[in-house]
Protein backbone atom coordinates (compact mmCIF):
# COMPACT_ATOMS: atom_id res chain seq x y z
CA UNK A 1 0.00 0.00 0.00
CA UNK A 2 1.18 3.02 -0.96
CA UNK A 3 0.82 5.88 1.84
CA UNK A 4 0.60 9.54 0.92
CA UNK A 5 3.22 12.09 1.08
CA UNK A 6 3.36 13.87 4.35
CA UNK A 7 3.44 17.72 3.94
CA UNK A 8 6.47 19.43 5.28
CA UNK A 9 7.77 22.41 5.55
CA UNK A 10 6.19 25.51 3.88
CA UNK A 11 5.49 26.28 0.25
CA UNK A 12 6.78 29.11 -1.92
CA UNK A 13 3.18 31.16 -1.74
CA UNK A 14 3.04 30.84 2.16
CA UNK A 15 7.22 32.58 2.53
CA UNK A 16 6.57 35.29 -0.22
CA UNK A 17 3.48 36.28 1.78
CA UNK A 18 5.17 35.82 5.20
CA UNK A 19 7.94 37.89 4.17
CA UNK A 20 5.81 40.38 2.51
CA UNK A 21 3.83 41.20 5.92
CA UNK A 22 7.32 41.11 7.48
CA UNK A 23 8.64 43.58 4.98
CA UNK A 24 5.47 46.28 5.38
CA UNK A 25 5.97 45.96 9.38
CA UNK A 26 9.81 46.71 9.51
CA UNK A 27 8.89 49.31 7.08
CA UNK A 28 6.37 51.00 9.77
CA UNK A 29 8.57 51.02 12.11
CA UNK A 30 11.34 52.48 10.68
CA UNK A 31 9.54 55.65 9.52
CA UNK A 32 7.61 55.39 13.20
CA UNK A 33 11.43 55.47 14.49
CA UNK A 34 13.11 57.90 12.03
CA UNK A 35 9.73 60.48 12.60
CA UNK A 36 10.29 59.97 16.51
CA UNK A 37 14.26 60.91 16.09
CA UNK A 38 13.35 63.63 14.61
CA UNK A 39 11.35 65.30 17.01
CA UNK A 40 13.44 64.50 19.46
CA UNK A 41 16.48 66.15 17.49
CA UNK A 42 14.21 69.35 16.89
CA UNK A 43 12.87 69.46 20.65
CA UNK A 44 16.87 69.52 21.82
CA UNK A 45 17.54 72.16 19.01
CA UNK A 46 14.85 74.49 20.51
CA UNK A 47 15.09 73.42 23.89
CA UNK A 48 18.99 74.93 23.34
CA UNK A 49 18.15 77.88 21.75
CA UNK A 50 14.85 78.66 24.37
CA UNK A 51 17.36 78.27 27.22
CA UNK A 52 20.15 80.55 25.95
CA UNK A 53 17.10 82.86 25.56
CA UNK A 54 15.58 82.78 28.96
CA UNK A 55 19.20 83.01 30.23
CA UNK A 56 19.47 86.88 28.50
CA UNK A 57 16.02 87.64 29.38
CA UNK A 58 16.31 86.77 32.91
CA UNK A 59 19.56 88.73 33.10
CA UNK A 60 18.45 91.71 31.79
CA UNK A 61 15.09 91.52 33.91
CA UNK A 62 17.44 91.14 37.14
CA UNK A 63 19.44 94.27 35.94
CA UNK A 64 16.15 95.91 35.05
CA UNK A 65 14.28 95.44 38.59
CA UNK A 66 17.55 97.01 40.27
CA UNK A 67 18.11 99.65 38.48
CA UNK A 68 16.55 103.32 38.06
CA UNK A 69 16.08 106.62 36.36
CA UNK A 70 14.03 104.38 33.59
CA UNK A 71 13.93 105.69 30.30
CA UNK A 72 10.69 106.82 28.28
CA UNK A 73 9.86 103.67 25.79
CA UNK A 74 7.04 103.15 24.17
CA UNK A 75 6.88 100.22 21.61
CA UNK A 76 10.72 101.01 21.41
CA UNK A 77 13.24 98.73 20.39
CA UNK A 78 15.94 100.19 23.26
CA UNK A 79 15.80 100.89 26.84
CA UNK A 80 17.99 102.71 28.58
CA UNK A 81 18.29 103.35 32.10
CA UNK A 82 20.62 103.00 35.23
CA UNK A 83 21.95 100.04 37.00
CA UNK A 84 22.30 99.78 40.88
CA UNK A 85 26.24 101.48 40.65
CA UNK A 86 24.25 104.42 38.36
CA UNK A 87 26.23 103.27 35.24
CA UNK A 88 23.84 103.70 32.21
CA UNK A 89 22.80 100.75 30.59
CA UNK A 90 21.12 100.26 26.96
CA UNK A 91 19.10 97.11 25.97
CA UNK A 92 18.12 97.25 21.94
CA UNK A 93 16.89 95.52 19.07
CA UNK A 94 19.46 95.13 15.92
CA UNK A 95 20.37 92.16 13.16
CA UNK A 96 18.16 90.26 15.00
CA UNK A 97 19.87 89.94 18.41
CA UNK A 98 19.61 91.70 21.60
CA UNK A 99 22.21 93.61 22.67
CA UNK A 100 23.63 95.47 25.41
CA UNK A 101 25.94 98.40 26.09
CA UNK A 102 27.07 99.42 30.00
CA UNK A 103 28.13 102.84 30.14
CA UNK A 104 30.34 104.15 27.02
CA UNK A 105 31.72 100.54 26.08
CA UNK A 106 30.64 99.53 22.74
CA UNK A 107 27.35 96.96 21.89
CA UNK A 108 27.33 93.29 22.55
CA UNK A 109 24.76 90.68 21.19
CA UNK A 110 23.73 88.96 24.88
CA UNK A 111 21.12 86.26 22.66
CA UNK A 112 22.98 83.49 20.41
CA UNK A 113 23.16 83.59 16.79
CA UNK A 114 20.54 80.83 16.76
CA UNK A 115 17.87 83.23 18.20
CA UNK A 116 16.54 85.04 15.42
CA UNK A 117 14.72 88.05 17.23
CA UNK A 118 12.05 89.61 14.94
CA UNK A 119 10.27 92.09 16.89
CA UNK A 120 11.65 93.64 20.19
CA UNK A 121 9.20 95.98 22.06
CA UNK A 122 10.02 97.77 25.51
CA UNK A 123 6.98 100.11 26.92
CA UNK A 124 7.60 102.00 30.25
CA UNK A 125 4.65 102.71 32.38
CA UNK A 126 5.67 105.15 35.20
CA UNK A 127 2.79 105.33 37.67
CA UNK A 128 2.15 108.32 39.95
CA UNK A 129 1.71 106.10 42.75
CA UNK A 130 3.69 103.29 42.98
CA UNK A 131 6.49 101.64 41.17
CA UNK A 132 7.90 102.14 37.78
CA UNK A 133 7.15 99.01 35.42
CA UNK A 134 8.67 97.38 31.90
CA UNK A 135 6.79 95.62 29.79
CA UNK A 136 9.33 93.60 27.52
CA UNK A 137 8.13 91.56 24.16
CA UNK A 138 10.28 89.35 22.22
CA UNK A 139 8.95 87.44 19.09
CA UNK A 140 11.22 85.85 16.24
CA UNK A 141 12.14 82.54 15.35
CA UNK A 142 14.57 79.76 17.30
CA UNK A 143 16.88 77.52 15.69
CA UNK A 144 19.43 77.77 13.09
CA UNK A 145 18.48 74.83 10.75
CA UNK A 146 15.32 75.37 8.55
CA UNK A 147 14.17 71.72 9.11
CA UNK A 148 14.21 72.38 13.01
CA UNK A 149 13.03 76.24 13.80
CA UNK A 150 10.35 76.98 15.96
CA UNK A 151 8.28 80.42 16.30
CA UNK A 152 8.24 81.96 19.81
CA UNK A 153 6.40 85.28 21.09
CA UNK A 154 7.14 85.85 24.90
CA UNK A 155 6.69 88.85 27.43
CA UNK A 156 7.30 89.71 30.76
CA UNK A 157 7.26 92.71 32.93
CA UNK A 158 9.21 93.94 35.37
CA UNK A 159 8.88 96.43 38.15
CA UNK A 160 11.04 98.40 39.98
CA UNK A 161 12.39 97.16 43.36
CA UNK A 162 14.18 100.79 44.47
CA UNK A 163 11.41 102.83 46.74
CA UNK A 164 10.39 105.76 44.74
CA UNK A 165 9.95 108.60 47.54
Amino acid sequence: MITPMKKQGFSLIEIMVSLAIFAIVVVVATGALLTTIDATKKAQATQTVLTNLNLALEGMTREIRTGSSYGDASGATSFSFNDKTGTQVTYRLTSNRIERQEGAASFEAITAPEVNIQNLKFTTVKPTLGQPRVFITARGIAGNSLKYQTTFEIQTTVSQRKLNR
